[in-house]
């Protein structure tokens, strides 16, 4: 993601210099830095709906704008931090060839470790209490949070 930004920045920056030497024309070099920005604008969007959905699943505290400013800069960090909290990967190991890259018998959804309540059924994959949920999670983060 930070590589989008910094390619952008300097196609836009040297647009002059890039068309001279003949490498680009600069509807090119447009051209080049609207898609770009366009793609970069929809993964951000998708990560940030994907990150309040799951924010809502776990009963995860937290604003979207915050999430904003964490998606910008790192999204690869932000995605891998989704994907890890999401999947029980002490349990089931990773499938590279996979759709979603766990085995087929695997559930695509879990809670972290610890935030199963008792019983079965619908209930058991609530958390006791927002609170103590939200404290287990920053257990199990490491050195950030959504």
């Amino acid at each position: 993601s930070m590589f989008w930004v910094v390619t952008n920045c300097l196609i836009f920056y040297f647009p002059h210099e890039l068309g001279t030497m003949g490498v680009f024309s600069i509807l090119q070099l447009s051209l080049f830095c609207g898609f770009n920005s366009i793609i970069y604008l929809y993964l951000i969007a998708n990560t940030v709906r994907t990150r309040r959905r799951l924010r809502k699943q776990f009963l995860i505290p937290g604003k979207g704008f915050r999430d904003l400013m964490v998606s910008l800069p790192c999204l690869p960090l932000v995605l891998m931090q989704m994907h890890r909290h999401t999947t029980d990967y002490a349990t089931y190991s990773a499938s590279c060839f996979a759709p979603n890259g766990l085995p087929p018998h695997v559930p695509i959804v879990l809670p972290p470790p610890g935030m199963l309540r008792g019983g079965g059924g619908d209930d058991s994959m609530m958390a006791e209490s927002p609170e103590a949920y939200s404290d287990e999670w920053d257990r199990h983060s490491v050195g950030y949070s959504f």
